[in-house]
């Protein structure tokens, strides 16, 4: 079989060239590099709560993103900074984040103010603790 470095299409061997990049093909795929941990660059998650925590590693893991658990990012405006954090590549990050947050607001996680980290158990137009837009 022959293979497209590129998009890693497979192809007959009689082929070539790719039709969908024009790339030449060859007789293996190369191995797809691993992200390294620095490569995992968007915190989506931050808590405290162990089972909020493997519901989200779990719904991650459904869909095939990858992530790594770690410290959260540091925010001298968070009182109280969690345990850990949940971070994935940038690429999947809205993803991901769509994902989460359908589950959390199933689940009825309070939402957090983006300009000062205060807790709300919906989301106003004006966060009532800071004044501004808590998704900004």
């Amino acid at each position: 079989m022959a293979f497209c470095p590129i998009c890693r299409s497979e192809y007959l061997p009689h082929i070539h060239v790719c039709a969908e990049c024009g790339a030449a093909l060859t007789d293996a795929l190369p191995s797809p590099e691993a992200p390294t941990p620095k490569s995992f660059s968007v915190e989506i998650l931050a808590s405290d709560n162990s089972i909020e925590l493997q519901m989200a590693i779990g719904i991650l893991e459904e869909n095939c993103i990858p992530f790594l658990l770690g410290k959260p990012d540091h925010d001298p405006f968070r009182l109280n900074t969690p345990a850990h954090a949940i971070r994935v590549l940038e690429g999947d990050a809205s993803r991901a984040k769509e994902l989460l947050g359908i589950y959390l607001l199933a689940e009825g996680t309070k939402f957090i103010c983006e300009s000062c980290g205060a807790e709300l158990s919906e989301l106003p137009e004006t966060c009532p603790k800071c004044g501004k837009s808590p998704t900004c």
